[in-house]
């Protein structure tokens, strides 16, 4: 959500001189008042640039998106060479598809779904992400599809949908934290801390304070032998 301040700048969207109030995106981008009944970008809240691919973004954040399948295949190889640094590594490899947000939705997600896995008892049949998110969303949202995609192949017993997705977004947030010097980073694992949903946020929160007194593999083990968070 952009917020108003009282200092002199220039905005990013018009390049008007900005003198009084006027607003700030979430990555401290400045614009016009007057432009907030302009889309916004859904990544950082400031206008959205109707001239780019999905319409959804910013022209600054446009700039660091995953729109294409070349994009994708340049940053799959850091994300999965990461994943193996967090001891996160697949027994079959699956492979990452792009989608739009009506194709995600034939898959059986919602509007504001980021990533989908797909599986036959333990077979991953496929990780699909939705196109447009920023670099390291993107790459946080593979992690989180591969941490189900390894639960899976690893036959881990039924789990309650806040302990799964609880586990996924604190592998999500491990990356992220490799990242954390960087602003988009920063800004998703706040919106990861402070989540309000009851599954992800308090699954995320429910693992975090765990693995702060167990250690993140002692969780991840105990959730193995019983289903349960200790």
């Amino acid at each position: 959500m952009a917020s108003l301040f009282s200092a002199p700048a220039r905005c990013f969207f018009c390049g008007r001189g900005l003198f009084g109030r006027y607003c700030v995106s979430a990555l401290g981008v400045p614009f016009c008042e007057a432009h907030q009944d302009i889309a916004a970008c859904r990544f950082c809240g400031a206008p959205a640039d109707a001239a780019e691919p999905t319409a959804e973004l910013c022209a600054f954040c446009v700039r660091d998106a995953v729109l294409t399948r070349t994009d994708s295949a340049r940053e799959i190889p850091g994300i999965r060479d990461e994943m193996h640094r967090l001891d996160l590594r697949l027994n079959v490899p699956v492979r990452v598809r792009l989608a739009d947000r009506a194709q995600m939705a034939q898959r059986g997600g919602h509007q504001n779904t980021a990533g989908l896995t797909e599986y036959v008892a333990d077979h991953v049949v496929s990780i699909t992400i939705v196109k447009g998110l920023v670099r390291r969303q993107f790459g946080a949202t593979v992690v989180h599809e591969c941490m189900h995609a390894w639960l899976v192949q690893n036959a881990f017993p039924p789990l309650s949908d806040r302990i799964c997705e609880g586990l996924c977004q604190a592998m999500a947030y491990r990356y992220l934290r490799e990242h954390r010097g960087e602003p988009r980073a920063k800004l998703l694992m706040e919106r990861l801390r402070d989540d309000p949903d009851p599954i992800y946020g308090d699954g995320f929160r429910m693992i975090r304070d765990s693995a702060v007194k167990n250690g993140f593999s002692t969780v991840v083990d105990t959730v193995r032998r019983t289903g349960r968070v200790a």
